[in-house]
């Protein structure tokens, strides 16, 4: 190994320890709704002043082997994003991230993935992994083995980069495959080479008849639209709508262009909310309702004026008292080893919480939508991750089912 490979896996290491590595979230556009209905993550290195592209360090990682160690943030970091833009949206898309060759190749890659997406098996049909040709056809029954065992878990599957490599028809027809991306290298000349044109037209066309979603990536001018729409091409995935974007800017790209309106409930209960345990869970629905009511008087000022906060405080109080007193006994029967830290952000919480309500009375608007934020934050961060961490623990760790207490 030479030195250059050897700071890359030293500072690989390092960034994941000191989490440098960030994910951004390029939209992809359905031609027949106009809607975002995913997104591709796609993998970038924080250096100082500058974010690393995937161009400078990925290649180098693959050849040290690398590449695996980055797959698996990615694949733990996507579960987390994903959780978090459901919270703050309410809008139901898919997630497509990549898997290196390398890695799918290896014999541990199935059980690797599964162990990362672990909390995450009821709502698996919102992740997408793609997968590039040269990957599949290294090893064809292994590859049929874990795309079949995958698809049975709920992901749905994806090839990256279609045309580019061994195109083969062959796992067109054996595999069970969702999704086919042409790759930018065919959509760059669709407006002038005429090849690249009927390729482009030919491989949509044998999409549509396998019943195969086609996605177009590099799309940079509507004349490119307009051809892919011509052709009955899926979605669309460039430029000319969205370049990759941070986390928070791609969840206020998806409401504005899908013109979501706010004046909705703030969490709509879901498959992504539950940590599985019913204890947890009914005590989340609980509070989420009357987090939702106070959404929904924040948007109607005549509720507002009228509203009887002590009332709706004692009730919150309560609740929230009840449900800490449940995680802290879950947490001393199992032996939580991050129980110290879980009761401080509940004593952090609290202390906010208090300062807060005192603020409350009379009723002002602008405290009022303070109040409503930073309760909102709290779920977040608290009921929805910290809870999930902690049973995902319990349940792993105890051999137990998360229902059963």
């Amino acid at each position: 190994m030479d030195t250059d490979i050897k700071e890359l896996s030293i500072m690989i290491d390092s960034a994941i320890k000191k989490n440098l590595f960030t994910l951004y979230y390029q939209p992809k556009i359905d031609l027949n709704t106009n809607e975002v209905v995913g997104a591709e993550a796609l993998i970038r290195l924080k250096d100082k002043d500058r974010i690393i592209p995937p161009s400078e360090f990925i290649p180098v990682a693959e050849e040290s082997g690398e590449i695996i160690k980055i797959d698996e943030w990615v694949f733990r970091q996507v579960v987390k994003d994903a959780r978090e833009f459901f919270v703050k949206s309410n809008i139901d898309i898919r997630i497509s991230f990549n898997v290196s060759a390398l890695h799918f190749q290896k014999e541990t890659f199935v059980s690797n993935l599964e162990k990362m997406f672990s909390s995450t098996k009821d709502f698996n049909a919102m992740f997408e992994i793609e997968i590039t040709e040269s990957a599949i056809l290294k090893d064809i029954e292994k590859a049929k083995r874990d795309v079949k065992h995958l698809k049975e878990t709920g992901f749905r599957i994806s090839i990256d980069d279609f045309g580019t490599g061994y195109a083969s028809l062959t796992y067109l027809k054996d595999f069970p495959i969702d999704t086919l991306k042409i790759d930018k290298s065919f959509i760059d000349r669709i407006e002038t080479d005429k090849k690249s044109k009927n390729i482009v037209d030919g491989i949509i066309y044998l999409c549509n008849k396998l019943n195969i979603n086609s996605v177009a990536e590099g799309v940079e001018n509507a004349e490119q639209v307009d051809i892919l729409k011509e052709f009955c091409c899926n979605k669309i995935q460039g430029y000319f709508y969205a370049q990759p974007k941070t986390l928070d800017d791609f969840i206020l790209f998806v409401k504005s262009f899908n013109n979501t309106s706010e004046k909705v409930q703030f969490i709509k209960w879901s498959k992504m909310n539950t940590t599985g345990s019913y204890a947890i869970d009914s005590q989340h629905m609980i509070i989420i309702n009357l987090l939702n009511n106070l959404f929904n008087i924040l948007h109607d000022k005549k509720k507002r004026e009228n509203f009887p906060i002590k009332h709706f405080i004692e009730i919150l109080d309560r609740h929230i008292m009840k449900h800490y007193k449940v995680e802290n006994l879950l947490m001393e029967k199992y032996n939580y080893p991050y129980m110290k830290e879980h009761l401080e952000e509940h004593q952090n919480f609290i202390e906010k919480y208090n300062d807060f309500k005192s603020s409350l009375s009379p009723v002002n608007e602008r405290n009022l939508y303070n109040f409503f934020n930073l309760l909102k934050k709290w779920f977040y961060n608290h009921e929805i991750m910290l809870d999930k961490k902690m049973i995902d623990y319990i349940t792993q760790l105890s051999h137990i089912k998360p229902n059963s207490f």
